[in-house]
């Protein structure tokens, strides 16, 4: 009873691992709607149309000047070779994976949030501004700065320890990815993403006349 608990929880963990990016483009579309952000709407249109595209001509270059089979080993996996992380379908065809579109997608958005978190990081200092609040802003965004580029190393080592990637592979996916994610957000910027942050740091921070005074309301008070 026990194993059978196990090997479904298993199945369904690698099932979602494999579905992530599906996940993830249905779960960005649904706030951008949802939330009204500009921001969030850019990146699901970048997932949708810009990214595909991409990738779709990176594989066919890469197709055309793989001619060996050395070559070709360095820009597609066997479909039976992933292991317990990221299973690649197993049909008997070489999987092009220069790059991948699981990679590219992944690496894509952590693009995007960390070209978002360096803008709000570069934000210039108002002296209106109580300076902690300065300080806090600063802080979340380095945490947020950090945290992405550390998971974009953990994923690609977890595919390429899986065989789910290669090295040129994974190269690749940072620079059709990775690289248009940033550049993508930059595109967000011109179209005045930039103050609806996806993390909503700056929305934060509140000018010191904010606070200088505290609120008042108007209160019916009847007559006697």
């Amino acid at each position: 009873m026990d194993n059978a608990v196990l090997n479904t929880a298993k199945r369904v963990i690698l099932q979602a691992a494999k579905s992530l990016p599906i996940i993830m483009i249905s779960f960005i579309g649904f706030l951008a709607l949802a939330l009204g952000n500009l921001s969030l709407f850019i990146l699901f249109l970048g997932h949708s149309i810009l990214l595909p595209v991409a990738v779709y001509i990176s594989q066919f270059l890469f197709d055309k000047i793989s001619t060996t089979p050395e070559s070709k080993a360095q820009y597609f996996k066997e479909s039976g070779q992933a292991t317990s992380l990221i299973e690649l379908p197993d049909n008997g065809e070489p999987v092009n994976v220069a790059p991948s579109f699981w990679l590219a997608h992944v690496l894509f958005f952590l693009g995007y949030i960390l070209a978002n978190a360096v803008s709000i990081m570069m934000i210039p200092d108002d002296p209106k501004l109580n300076s902690n609040l300065t300080k806090n802003r600063k802080f979340r965004a380095g945490v947020i700065i950090g945290t992405t580029i550390m998971f974009s190393l953990i994923v690609s080592l977890l595919r390429y320890r899986t065989n789910s990637e290669t090295l040129r592979g994974i190269v690749i996916a940072f620079i059709v990815g990775g690289f248009l994610g940033y550049g993508w957000y930059q595109f967000a910027d011109i179209c005045g993403a930039r103050a609806a942050d996806i993390f909503g740091v700056a929305l934060q921070m509140m000018p010191a006349s904010a606070t200088d005074e505290k609120p008042m309301t108007c209160v019916y008070a009847p007559k006697p």
